[in-house]
């Protein structure tokens, strides 16, 4: 979840707080980040789990506080500035909330899904795809077999929700759904 700092408010207890020197501090960890007109934006490592923040250009981190929208995803922004809080004062900042964390099981499915996406994209036929991804012998089977081989249903249900994510699927993905 995506962190917005701002800058605070003029005459704002945050400013001069003493708290400018812990999230310089954090924000010295960004492994990755670009640059857009007017913001940062960040990905910064911590053992339990990364924050991404945006934070707009030319403001000192002692000048500024988090902003949280009131959406759907408010909790879990929420919880996001918690796991940051807790970093810039120097404690764990705590594992990022069970809907942010993917098993192995489901990091393998969304992988089989995003190959199954990129490689009908590349105009493979959906046998080639799944001899590829699932079960090398459905190349072997006839056509009457593969027409009702599980196998063939299961890379049909992959391509279509790796094609359901890239179409805004991903947003209830991200939003830990």
């Amino acid at each position: 979840m995506l962190v917005q700092l701002l800058p605070a408010p003029n005459g704002s207890p945050i400013q001069g707080a003493g708290v400018a020197g812990d999230l310089s501090a954090v924000l010295a960890r960004a492994q990755a980040g670009f640059e857009e007109t007017d913001s940062h934006q960040l990905v910064i490592a911590d053992r339990q789990g990364a924050h991404r923040l945006r934070m707009p250009k030319g403001v000192p981190a002692g000048a500024l506080g988090g902003a949280i929208l009131f959406d759907a995803a408010a909790p879990l922004r929420l919880d996001a500035l918690a796991r940051l809080l807790r970093a810039v004062r120097g404690r764990p900042a705590g594992l990022p909330p069970r809907g942010w964390r993917l098993t192995e099981g489901q990091r393998r499915l969304l992988t089989l899904r995003l190959q199954a996406l990129d490689a009908r994209a590349a105009g493979h036929s959906y046998r080639d795809i799944a001899s590829t991804l699932l079960d090398r012998s459905v190349t072997n089977l006839t056509a009457r077999e593969w027409n009702g081989s599980s196998v063939k249903a299961t890379i049909y249900r992959l391509a279509a929700t790796g094609a359901a994510l890239r179409d805004g699927g991903y947003r209830r993905l991200l939003a830990g759904a």
